[in-house]
């Protein structure tokens, strides 16, 4: 089970962003019952649910670690969780929950406040601030990973494609979701932004679009077969 939940980034609506780590919302119809959100640290994960909330796991290849729940509230510390990408998987009753979290940067005591202030641009008369402005980068191309799961074996198709195409394997991969032979292949989706550099590093890295950062892409997938599209960032 959790070698599947491992194997997908996990749809969410909004990305919930700390100073030490990002998590990604699940916004899944059947994870609505669970709330789930960072503090204003990044240094844990708040849940509650009207429903017990029995345990929680987080994981990925190389690290797991256990929580005991049987409550309807818990807040999860980070600061024990190395950095890089893994699953949340929260259990409910009879019911399997699961949330992407990027562990960005170690957790950092807060330094003491300095005594000795400075002034601002904002105290000077006749000077303003200006505020960052972010640009959303241009998308040349869709990087597509499909997995086809049968009985003699599994199949993986890898290939660069753009929009039309993209959506033809959604609409195919939504369509296989409701058979029985089609139920277990699994379809990800991520938007590149420089065609050539990532052919150059997916060539020489299978792993590249596990990165928890890259000017090439973006690593959160547009698509992911477990719950749909991710909303634009």
């Amino acid at each position: 089970m959790k070698t599947i939940f491992f194997s997908i980034v996990l749809c969410m609506t909004l990305c919930l962003q700390g100073q030490n780590s990002t998590l990604l919302q699940n916004i899944n119809p059947r994870a609505k019952e669970l709330k789930h959100s960072l503090n204003t640290t990044g240094d844990s994960i708040l849940l509650s649910s009207d429903k017990m909330i029995y345990k929680v796991d987080i994981f990925n290849s190389e690290y797991e670690k256990s929580f005991s729940g049987n409550k309807y509230q818990l807040k999860i510390p980070l600061h024990d969780i190395p950095l890089g990408r893994f699953v949340v998987l929260a259990k409910l009753d009879a019911k399997l929950i699961a949330i992407s979290l990027l562990r960005n940067r170690p957790y950092e005591e807060p330094r003491q406040a300095l005594t000795m202030s400075r002034p601002s641009i904002e105290s000077n008369p006749g000077k303003s601030s200006i505020q960052p402005v972010k640009i959303k980068k241009a998308i040349k191309g869709y990087w597509i990973v499909k997995i086809i799961n049968g009985r003699l074996g599994s199949k993986r198709i890898r290939q660069m494609a753009n929009k039309a195409e993209v959506e033809k394997f959604i609409s195919v991969n939504e369509k296989e979701q409701n058979t029985r032979s089609g139920q277990h292949n699994k379809l990800t989706v991520w938007e590149v932004y420089n065609v050539d550099e990532f052919k150059k590093e997916i060539h020489s890295n299978k792993d590249y679009t596990k990165s928890i950062s890259s000017v090439n892409f973006n690593v959160i997938p547009y698509y992911d077969t477990t719950v749909g599209r991710t909303s634009a960032l």
